[in-house]
């Protein structure tokens, strides 16, 4: 793990940052990471980058499972790296979005609570079956070659066991089953992703299990455009839409700690 955090105070909270690159590829300190800095910079929060196994060398669940001891080791340490407990965030983007997504079933089971779950373009089903995928695959942009040959690096030869065994480890598989109990989620995706319809059906299910979600896309908007073209209008609105999320929930934090507090100092 790389723990990046305000150099001269302390920080507001902290954010477990899983990176992109399909559970394949990639790293804690890549191109992507730029935008998460940014957030922690406006916000002042403590970033812990996990460098989590990558198939095929490391097949699942062991990018579930690092990834999960990462989010157990900074609750567990608030104290020690100086940022309040209540203000811890995990945050995945496409690969990494798909490990936050089975790392938030993990910690649901577990009792881990955390304040939020960014999922951004989450790679959470092996099967390719939307209609996205179909959409891309009749266009000049055939990506399900390249996903299915991802997903059989991380789910290896045993992927029928793996998943009895892990079904979390693709989390669109089970969008008609009980997603209550998370914090609030924030999801987005490109509207000409291939992930645009897993996206919209985890958000779904969060709305019918009586969760908070909100999810947003942008048309005509590709997988991953907004690190391809940084400077284009529209990237720069999911970039702000994205900080003012974080925005809303530290700010609901404080103003619920402050309350807290207030209620004891009456009690007294």
């Amino acid at each position: 793990m790389h723990l990046i955090g305000p150099a001269h105070q302390p920080a507001r909270g902290a954010i477990v940052w899983l990176h992109s690159g399909g559970m394949v590829s990639g790293a804690a300190l890549s191109l992507d990471l730029p935008q998460v800095l940014d957030i922690a910079e406006d916000q002042s929060l403590l970033v812990v980058a996990v460098e989590y196994g990558r198939a095929p060398e490391h097949p699942a669940p062991a990018g579930m499972l690092n990834s999960l001891d990462a989010l157990n080791w900074v609750a567990a340490h608030a104290d020690e790296l100086n940022y309040p407990r209540n203000a811890l965030f995990l945050h995945g983007l496409s690969g990494g979005a798909g490990l936050a997504a089975a790392v938030a079933f993990e910690a649901r089971a577990a009792g881990l609570d955390y304040a939020g779950l960014v999922i951004d373009g989450a790679m959470i089903d092996d099967r390719m079956i939307s209609l996205s995928y179909q959409q891309l695959d009749s266009s000049s942009a055939a990506v399900a070659g390249m996903y299915r040959v991802m997903w059989n690096a991380v789910l290896g030869k045993e992927s029928p066991s793996i998943l009895a065994d892990y079904p979390h480890l693709a989390v669109g598989r089970l969008v008609d089953e009980d997603f209550s109990g998370f914090p609030p989620v924030f999801l987005m995706c490109g509207a000409s992703d291939a992930f645009r319809d897993d996206t919209t059906a985890m958000a779904q299910a969060i709305w019918r299990s009586g969760g908070t979600a909100d999810l947003h896309q942008w048309a005509g908007t590709i997988h991953g455009s907004d690190l391809m073209v940084p400077e284009a209008h529209v990237s720069k609105e999911s970039a702000a839409v994205r900080r003012g999320w974080y925005d809303r929930m530290m700010t609901r934090i404080e103003e619920d700690t402050k309350l807290s507090l207030d209620e004891k100092l009456q009690a007294i």
